[in-house]
């Protein structure tokens, strides 16, 4: 009777040991992934103050055949959108580009296409620049950067490889949390431009997005390197 009392007692034990740790590694969890989706949500739907702040457009899914997905279209035409009513601004507060003299200050901003070239995924450089609107960008200003697989690699590389300091990200709202949470933590400061989410149901997208804060947590925290660190693209 003693023994199955110890063994019921062992048993008790054992579980609410097993609740306890459970329950702090969900805790902790929890933590990582709200520090990385809170923090910067007041930059979402708040213009950039810098004119000329370089266009992030990030790269998403491409479709089967090499077209854009409707995410990634979205997000190239609000880029498109974007970087148009900067430029005009820019123009009417200098002038026609060909009369100044005054310096960079009345350059275009950059709108830089950042994804996967093919050599992780399929190609999203090449799927964005299917989009038509993208012809309306000065050739001057449109920039590739290809070798980002991930939202993290696009961040670091443009802190890091293109030094760019300010930035204006484009993407869709269940992803811009995290994008502006990478790109603030590796010195880019950066604030959103949310694309429609077209025809899409995200739903499941806002749910991995969850889960993929926390692992963006652990990379900013571990100190993350991409695996193209070094590689500059030019257009």
């Amino acid at each position: 009777m003693l023994n199955l009392f110890q063994h019921l007692q062992m048993k008790i034990t054992f579980k609410k040991s097993f609740v306890i740790i459970a329950g702090a590694v969900l805790f902790f969890v929890l933590s990582a992934i709200l520090s990385v989706r809170y923090p910067y949500r007041d930059r979402m739907y708040v213009a950039q103050p810098d004119l000329k702040a370089a266009i992030i457009v990030l790269g998403t899914r491409v479709e089967d055949d090499g077209a854009p997905s409707d995410w990634l279209r979205k997000r190239v035409e609000a880029g498109v959108a974007i970087w148009e009513k900067r430029a005009t601004e820019i123009i009417n507060t200098c002038g026609m580009q060909e009369a100044r003299d005054i310096g960079d200050r009345c350059d275009l901003p950059k709108l830089i296409l950042s994804g996967d070239n093919g050599w992780k995924r399929k190609d999203e450089i090449a799927a964005m620049k299917q989009v038509p609107s993208l012809a309306q960008v000065s050739e001057s200003s449109l920039m590739e950067d290809g070798w980002n697989a991930r939202t993290i690699d696009s961040c670091w590389r443009a802190k890091n490889v293109y030094e760019i300091d300010r930035a204006i990200l484009v993407t869709q709202a269940f992803h811009m949390p995290r994008a502006l949470y990478l790109c603030n933590k590796l010195g880019v400061d950066s604030y959103g431009v949310v694309a429609d989410d077209g025809e899409n149901n995200v739903l499941r997208s806002y749910f991995r997005d969850w889960l993929a804060s926390a692992k963006a947590w652990w990379d900013i925290n571990r100190g993350y390197k991409p695996e193209h660190a070094a590689v500059v693209d030019f257009l």
